[in-house]
This record gives C-alpha cells, sequence and structure tokens, in this order.
C-alpha cells in the first residue's frame, strides 16, 4: 500500500487518541497493539479516498470512462477541471462529496404503487351469481 502523508497524520492522531483511553497495565503491550491499530486504521482511511480521477472512478463502479466524462459534462456528476488552461485538456477531479450526491439522485426510488379505484356497477346491470 503506498503510504500517505494525510492518511498517517490521521492515523498517528487516532492513535494517540486510543492510548489516551486505554488503562495502565503491565499486561497491555501497547507496541503490539498501536501497530495492529496503525495497518487496520490506515486501511479503513484508504478504503475511503477523497479524490477521484474518471479512469479511477470508471474501474470502481465497472463501467467504461467514457460514461464517467458524459455524466461530468452533463452536470449530473459534480466535478473540478484542474487542466492548466481552460481551453487545454481536462484534467477532471470528482471529491467524495460529488460521488454522494451524485448516488443519492440516481438512487433506485420504487415509485408508489397506484391505487386501483374499484369500477362502479352500470345501473342497469342485475347480477345473478
Amino acid at each position: 500500500m503506498k503510504q500517505n502523508p494525510y492518511i498517517n497524520g490521521q492515523v498517528d492522531h487516532l492513535l494517540d487518541q486510543v492510548v489516551d483511553l486505554l488503562p495502565d497495565s503491565p499486561d497491555l503491550n501497547l507496541d503490539d497493539l498501536t501497530e495492529g491499530l496503525r495497518s487496520r486504521f490506515q486501511a479503513i482511511l484508504a478504503e475511503r479516498r477523497s479524490v477521484w480521477t474518471p479512469p479511477e472512478l470508471a474501474q470502481e463502479w465497472g463501467v467504461s470512462p467514457d460514461k464517467i466524462l458524459d455524466w461530468i459534462r452533463s452536470g449530473e456528476l459534480p466535478a473540478m477541471n484542474l487542466a492548466a488552461t481552460q481551453n487545454g485538456r481536462p484534467r477532471y477531479r470528482i471529491d467524495q462529496d460529488g460521488i454522494d450526491t451524485f448516488k443519492r439522485r440516481r438512487a433506485n426510488h420504487s415509485p408508489t404503487p397506484k391505487q386501483t379505484r374499484k369500477r362502479k356497477p352500470p345501473a342497469d346491470v342485475i347480477e345473478f351469481f
């Protein structure tokens, strides 16, 4: 796994908080505990990425990069263009908030079932059954 300084800083902060909460005990091996927690925290924080490129997001979702670009161009998927010039090749980056917004809008909401109205029997028909 690639080491990310931002994630490592977050992990160190979390570890400090956890160690402060632990009781003082001679049987407790803090080095083993902090090393195990460090690797677990890094894995958790690495799972939730903050910024994606269109090809990375396409691979994650199992769609083509062109589909991601279509959603960006149509305005459905919010993205930032980090290109050096506005007329050059776009360098889109999608942040996690934009992804969450897109997923909420595209979530499958089943429509409420229509209530069927019972037909009124015609007045001139006599039922024999």
